[in-house]
């Protein structure tokens, strides 16, 4: 918009249409982009694209600044086209105190962009940040569920020898998994039924 209302003071300045017409047509093309127009400073029209959603902009453009507006999901923006000033030194003079010249409002420049493009984004993102939740979901729970599995396996298999062992069956258990978190607890195991074995077959001896 600041663009625009720079690259139109020549235009408005010289009064020439056809410069502002090419303009607008330029910025029409930009994206959401629904409705250009220029005035003078008086208010008049001076060329306008695209199909405005607001009769009159004559209030607006006394406050200035951006509006939304309910028809046709669009934001009004409006800025002044202020001439440009150039400050001129005199090198053998002192310098001056002055304050500098306030810039001339030639005219003003409307801009009506439709919030449609804006809420498509923040649909696609909120749906890429569903995704990414759902999918972190299922990998949290997948690694979950093997996580469980590689730590509940050995348990249940350790709870079963002990079971075993309770029963008199003291007979070793020879696939034993040195990666097995629990591997020296099942080697423990072993060992104590081995001893065990040993001992009941010494009292059956006796």
């Amino acid at each position: 918009v600041n663009r625009l209302a720079q690259a139109s003071e020549y235009g408005v300045f010289s009064g020439n249409r056809a410069s502002l017409q090419r303009i607008c047509e330029s910025t029409l093309s930009e994206p959401g982009v629904q409705a250009v127009a220029i005035f003078d400073s008086e208010g008049v029209l001076l060329t306008r694209v695209g199909v405005p959603v607001v009769a009159s902009y004559a209030e607006l453009m006394h406050r200035g600044g951006v509006f939304s507006s309910q028809e046709g999901n669009r934001d009004i923006w409006i800025l002044p086209i202020e001439s440009s000033t150039v400050e001129l030194y005199d090198l053998f003079a002192a310098p001056s105190q002055s304050a500098p010249p306030v810039p001339k409002v030639l005219g003003h420049v409307v801009i009506e962009i439709s919030r449609d493009r804006l809420h498509a984004r923040e649909r696609a993102v909120l749906y890429v940040s569903l995704a990414v939740g759902l999918l972190g979901l299922l990998l949290g729970g997948l690694l979950a569920a093997r996580l469980g599995s590689l730590v509940m396996r050995p348990i249940t298999r350790l709870s079963n020898r002990i079971q075993r062992i309770g029963k008199g069956d003291f007979a070793i258990d020879t696939h034993l998994d040195h990666n097995d978190p629990l591997y020296q607890v099942q080697s423990d195991l072993n060992s104590m039924a081995i001893q065990l074995a040993w001992g009941r077959d010494e009292l059956e001896q006796r």
